[in-house]
């Protein structure tokens, strides 16, 4: 065994079907989050009665589905044919890594940027 098969863990008819599963999942990691916070803003909202910062959450609200639904567009929108994102041999031509890397790592700093915000922007407008 060679030092380029010891990071393969999966036999190659079973890459494919990973990679399959996989691109629902990484979906659900933009969903998830952004319904996460936006649920708890509006939670916010329904407790303070401060009127700006019940604007700044209406703010964030509309800044985290303004950040996250390009970035989710863009994920979905990484290759074309879409089934070329889990299987290579499919024809087409897809976004190079570091564009997906660059996608991923822009929308987990807006993640924790709006983790930040929401909590202690309480004290900024009381």
């Amino acid at each position: 065994m060679d030092s380029e098969d010891t990071f393969n863990y999966l036999p190659a008819d079973h890459y494919v079907g990973f990679l399959k599963y996989n691109f629902p999942d990484w979906i659900q990691v933009f969903f998830i989050p952004t319904l996460s916070k936006i649920s708890i803003c509006l939670f916010l909202l329904r407790i303070f009665k401060f009127e700006r910062w019940r604007n700044f959450l209406f703010g964030l609200i509309g800044f985290i589905i303004i950040m996250h639904t390009p970035l989710t567009i863009l994920f979905l929108l990484q290759c074309t044919p879409l089934n070329k994102s889990w299987d290579i041999s499919v024809p087409g031509h897809c976004f190079s890594k570091l564009s997906v890397e660059v996608i991923i790592n822009i929308q987990g700093v807006i993640s924790v940027i709006t983790d930040l915000l929401a909590p202690h922007s309480r004290y900024c407008f009381s």
